[in-house]
């Protein structure tokens, strides 16, 4: 197993309208990347300052699974259109389980 594990800022900029547009969209690349593994999506609980806005942890059987995955239009779509125009901050890992 394979686990790919996203953390996003938004910009202070950014409106609730386009967050939720975000997260929209993640959720619904969740539906649609079935075919690669299992997504989850968490927003933070506000229980700590300077955490993140929200989570995606994907959960793919190999490497190379995580290749097509990142490399997937409809992926690239979401991100391009939703995520990247309001985010400040993305940290990533992928690690082996």
């Amino acid at each position: 197993m394979f686990r790919h594990v996203v953390v996003f800022t938004w910009t202070s900029e950014s409106t609730p309208e386009q967050r939720e547009g975000a997260l929209a969209a993640l959720r619904q690349w969740g539906e649609d990347c079935r075919e690669y593994g299992t997504l989850t999506l968490g927003v933070d609980a506000g229980l700590a300052e300077g955490n993140g806005n929200a989570v995606v942890v994907v959960d793919l059987p190999d490497r190379e699974t995580y290749a097509a995955y990142a490399a997937d239009e409809r992926h690239l779509a979401a991100l391009r259109d939703h995520v990247r125009p309001i985010l400040e901050r993305r940290c990533a890992v992928q690690h082996e389980l």
